[in-house]
């Protein structure tokens, strides 16, 4: 849906194990998304910052051996 307007520019935040799938950010580039940028998950507090949406959702441990790092 984003892929509608021009000038967006995605900024994921994660912890490594669960970043963004290369195959998403292709469809997203693909899509005519230019700007794309991942941080760890100590990168939301500067992120948030400039950010006009945010959307979040919550790990879910429960789904995991052994915690994510």
């Amino acid at each position: 849906m984003l892929s509608l307007f021009s000038g967006v520019e995605l900024l994921y935040c994660a912890p490594p194990d669960l970043q963004m799938p290369a195959e998403v950010e292709a469809f997203c580039t693909a899509k005519g998304v230019a700007k794309q940028s991942k941080f760890g998950e100590k990168g939301l507090e500067e992120v948030i910052k400039v950010a006009d949406v945010v959307y979040m959702t919550r790990v879910q441990r429960e789904r995991f051996a052994t915690p994510p790092r």
